[in-house]
């Protein structure tokens, strides 16, 4: 009867050894799927500056045509909208019943009727 319990007590303890290592098997792959070893990954399967080189220079080519752009490149333009029509000035509009403020010839092409300049003189 002793050899009984020895045997089994020696299979019982084996038995916790597999459990054992089953449980640290799961948690070996759970910290391979965690968020922080799923970055790790990706910044190690990223390219080396040798394969890359040409999206370098292609970036830093836009850089300096952003730098560019800020120094003056697009702000020197010339505006070449024609001047406003001295006679387009915001007046009160009165559309189907409704008063509008409008412009004077937006308020013609609505085919509403002027009922005189926005602004009134402050007193």
């Amino acid at each position: 009867m002793g050899r009984w319990i020895a045997v089994c007590s020696i299979a019982f303890l084996l038995g916790g050894c597999f459990v054992l290592d089953e449980i640290d098997a799961g948690q070996e792959l759970l910290r391979q799927h965690s968020p922080k070893e799923a970055a790790k990954a990706e910044t190690e399967e990223q390219p080396s500056e040798e394969d890359s080189s040409g999206f370098l220079e292609r970036a830093k080519r836009f850089w300096a045509g952003l730098r560019s752009d800020r120094q003056g490149g697009r702000g020197t333009q010339a505006d070449t909208s024609p001047p406003p029509h001295p006679d387009n000035v915001l007046v009160r509009c009165d559309v189907q019943g409704r008063l509008e403020f409008t412009r004077k010839f937006t308020c013609h092409r609505k085919g509403g009727k002027v009922l005189g300049p926005m602004h009134t003189s402050r007193r």
